[in-house]
């Protein structure tokens, strides 16, 4: 077996290895810091437990992008699996791509058609959802014919995954090409080759505010063709946890249980043992998906309940999906080998080496946006519903803690988190 990862650059890596070395409980929740930080934890585990790893980068050419490793690729037997930690269809360089992939294309694609795959699907969704191609769901627009409120989400993974309320809302993002070219003109080259009444997604970014422009900056506007269609299901009556989504993230090794964790990056918080067990009992009944997958759960008032499920490679981890269990329950797939390991290349910066987080801007209560505002005497306040006001600890945890760290280090502090 061989893990594969991928970074940016040599200095990106380092930088993830120092942070999850000296300020792994800094919270910032912010998207691009939690991917790192995972993987960065993931890479330390592969070289606590001695199993073999790769980096690539994204941008430099083949065998060049090998920034990392702790095995002499070049010696490793045919029949090497990469079991892949990031997109599955990254371009990998010629020194591994000969190796076979751990989870097959098609394992990979029972995982993605999840709606149409699951075993005991009665038993397990508990709710009507389905898969639909995007012939379909431009017929059932046409004839407005949809019962609302409704989950959209597409079947590739894209930031479309909403619960819509009526046709116009949907209307927004779901469009004809036709109808698209009017919309979003500059996006025109784009839709070169699609007939006009043809259904794709358009999908806009929020604008955002440039500190050093001083300007609002549009935010960024992309064109989905929907190749793979849309998952549609009835809306979940999910019950929320006191102090999270009331969601829980499962690893499965040939439908085992390998970790299960609540929604949360920087505390445990215990999984209800009735979400435990029915998770147990879906890795079961759907270990012929996949040797490796990924599954969120949920209590309803139907009793627990399937989320969804996600491929492998690029899904992410949760405070008590715990990397050593993972790559050890991968290991024992394989039986078990013992490998022979070099030095990696990229080692852990000192903490004066390595750049210190900034604590997160971004607010979000269970998934909805809240408005946070800051006050000329440093006072925080909320608006938005009740369940927001765990917002304001963890702004006040995050704002102690850098007042803390600017004490330690003697460096000037402000008023907000900037």
């Amino acid at each position: 077996m061989l893990v594969v990862f991928q970074e940016s650059n040599k200095e990106s890596l380092a930088q993830g290895l120092g942070i999850v070395t000296w300020y792994n409980d800094f919270r910032n929740e912010e998207y691009h810091h939690c991917v790192a930080r995972e993987k960065a934890q993931e890479i330390l585990t592969c070289r606590e437990l001695g199993i073999p790893y790769v980096v690539i980068s994204k941008g430099a050419l083949d065998d060049n992008r090998v920034i990392d490793t702790n095995c002499n690729l070049k010696s490793l037997p045919a029949d090497t699996a990469l079991v892949l930690r990031c997109h599955p269809d990254t371009k990998l360089p010629s020194s591994i791509s000969r190796f076979p992939k751990w989870i097959t294309p098609a394992e990979m694609t029972s995982v993605s058609n999840w709606p149409s795959s699951v075993s005991q699907p009665e038993e397990f969704f508990k709710r009507h959802i389905m898969t639909i191609d995007r012939d379909l769901m431009g017929q059932l627009l046409r004839d407005q014919v949809l019962t609302f409120p409704l989950f959209v989400k597409t079947v590739e993974k894209t930031d479309f995954h909403n619960v819509v309320y009526s046709q116009a809302e949907l209307c927004k993002h779901l469009m004809t090409v036709e109808e698209a070219r009017k919309v979003v003109p500059h996006k025109g080259a784009e839709l070169e080759g699609l007939f006009a009444d043809e259904v794709v997604l358009i999908l806009k970014r929020p604008d955002w505010y440039c500190e050093y422009r001083e300007q609002m900056i549009a935010g960024r506007v992309s064109v989905e063709t929907l190749d793979a269609g849309l998952i549609v299901s009835d809306v979940m009556d999910i019950e929320r946890a006191p102090n999270h989504k009331g969601e829980y993230r499962a690893y499965f090794i040939n439908g085992h249980l390998s970790s299960i964790s609540s929604y949360l990056d920087y505390e445990h918080a215990e999984v209800p043992q009735a979400i435990r067990e029915f998770a147990e009992a879906f890795g079961t009944a759907n270990a012929h998906l996949a040797k490796g997958f990924v599954a969120d759960f949920c209590m309803t008032s139907k009793g627990p309940a399937l989320i969804e499920m996600n491929e492998f490679g690029y899904s992410g981890r949760y405070f008590d999906n715990d990397p050593a269990a993972l790559f050890t329950d991968i290991r024992r797939h394989f039986g078990d080998p013992v490998f022979e390991l070099i030095e990696p290349a990229v080692k852990v910066p000192t903490i004066a080496q390595t750049e210190h987080p900034s604590p997160d801007r971004v607010a979000v209560d269970f998934g909805s946006p809240a408005e946070l505002h800051l006050g000329d005497d440093d006072t925080l306040t909320v608006k938005g519903p009740e369940q927001t006001s765990n917002l304001v600890a963890r702004f006040e945890r995050a704002k102690a803690l850098k007042q803390s760290i600017s004490d330690d280090f003697g460096l000037q502090t402000v008023n907000s988190l900037d």
